[in-house]
């Protein structure tokens, strides 16, 4: 390309990384960031970076009871295939803008492991929580994990991508947040006291069968009060879930929407719970 089309895509890319920035939900700084399921779906991705025209299968090894620590580090989990999450597709003549997107995907990679009870899932970012809160300080999300928990396209929320149709029973909202304690002044007002703790959260909504823009919280948990069912190290978030709070019961095949927010396209893949 030559200097003047260079100058151009920078352009376009500066102009539309300002609105990624703006239109980011929860990037204000309050405690924690929430969304519901009912929100619009991710289609805003760029021309040319779609999500894969397939949808893969992953594997979800079983694992004894006790066998994963949730804190962060993923030191103790089996050999499992991770999905890669959000790549835009670096072909044809949107390559440049595809490579700026795949720059700012947080979410990189996913790997799942149950016991028969609980569903556990490994993160992967590509800038840890405590980094990001560092150089941000702000809250913000890593996005959205849904679910076909019934293998009907027809119930649920709708989740399109190429080629496949995702009725969504369950959504797991991951917002981004900080934890800051709070001690009463003299004259009565409220003042910080101690550290700023950044956080992770999940909430787990189960959609309604007769009307899919409406939910049913079933669980929510927090790294800061709930370490033990989702915790945060470095780059990596592990959490685990009650499979009965999604509405899921192994044996089970289930189809699953990741929507890691901003301009990257949605993945979508299969998996397999014995």
């Amino acid at each position: 390309m030559n200097r003047t089309t260079y100058i151009v895509l920078a352009v376009a890319a500066a102009g539309l990384a300002v609105f990624w920035i703006a239109r980011r939900p929860g990037d204000e700084a309050v405690s924690s960031s929430k969304h519901t399921a009912t929100d619009e779906p991710n289609t805003s991705a760029a021309p040319d970076a779609s999500a894969s025209a397939t949808a893969p299968a992953v594997t979800v090894a079983r694992v004894a009871p006790g066998t994963i620590t949730i804190d962060g580090e993923g030191a103790d989990w089996p050999e499992t295939g991770e999905i890669e999450v959000g790549k835009p597709s670096t072909d044809g003549p949107f390559a440049d803008f595809a490579r700026i997107l795949d720059e700012e995907r947080l979410w990189r990679e996913t790997a799942f492991a149950h016991d028969g009870e609980n569903l556990y899932i490994m993160i992967t970012l590509a800038e840890g929580v405590a980094e990001r809160y560092r150089r941000t300080h702000s809250t913000g999300a890593l996005g959205y994990l849904k679910i076909d928990t019934d293998g009907d396209p027809d119930t649920g929320f709708k989740e399109t991508g190429p080629a496949i149709t995702v009725g969504c029973d369950c959504s797991i909202w991951l917002p981004l947040g900080f934890h800051m304690k709070m001690t009463k002044g003299t004259s009565g007002d409220l003042k910080p006291a101690g550290t700023v703790t950044p956080l992770v959260e999940y909430e787990v909504q189960r959609i309604s069968a007769a009307e899919p823009h409406e939910s049913t919280t079933t669980i929510e948990k927090s790294s800061n009060e709930d370490p033990g069912f989702i915790n945060f190290a470095g780059k990596t978030v592990e959490m685990t879930v009650p499979l009965e709070k999604m509405g899921i019961a192994p044996p089970s095949t289930i189809t699953c929407c990741i929507d890691s927010m901003g301009f990257t396209p949605e993945t979508f893949f299969t998996a397999r719970i014995e």
